[in-house]
């Protein structure tokens, strides 16, 4: 069996919380990498494809597929090559869904999405020396939907 560090894992979780490429631009650098037109770390290695989907994703009662871009719920019903988009929030300059986010489809058909709000994130004084950010804020939502991602309407 392989030995964890379990000195990186929170080094590993405060990147991927708290990583934001306006303020820590040189990190991708750091480490073989580049920045996508989205603003998502990759490898060097690895070719951007423009208009690709982050996920997560659920499978809907027709067979569609259903996942949330920054602030619209995106349904394809050719297996990700074409998707179609419906806004999520009414008030969409109050709102801006960060990429770590949760989606789920419960048995009955709803489709839950929990999200964080990076509009609201405060206190986000990126420490290098300690990997993190003593005191940062950011609040956290959940909204549902009841017609498989058409509509979203607070838990």
């Amino acid at each position: 069996m392989k030995r964890i560090n379990l000195f990186a894992i929170p080094i590993f979780i405060s990147l991927f919380f708290f990583y934001t490429p306006d303020a820590y631009g040189q990190l991708g650098n750091l480490n073989n990498g580049k920045l996508t037109t989205e603003g998502y770390w990759i490898h060097e290695k690895v070719i951007e494809i423009p208009g690709l989907k982050t996920g997560p994703f659920v499978r809907l009662e027709d067979g569609s597929i259903l996942t949330v871009e920054k602030n619209m719920s995106c349904i394809s019903d050719d297996e990700g090559k074409t998707w179609k988009e419906y806004p999520i929030f009414s008030d969409q300059e109050n709102f801006e869904i960060r990429i770590e986010r949760a989606l789920i489809r419960t048995s009955d058909g709803v489709i839950i999405l929990a999200f964080a709000n990076e509009n609201e994130r405060a206190n986000s004084n990126f420490r290098p020396e300690i990997i993190d950010s003593p005191g940062a804020k950011l609040a956290s939502y959940t909204v549902r939907s009841l017609d498989e991602g058409n509509t979203w309407q607070d838990l």
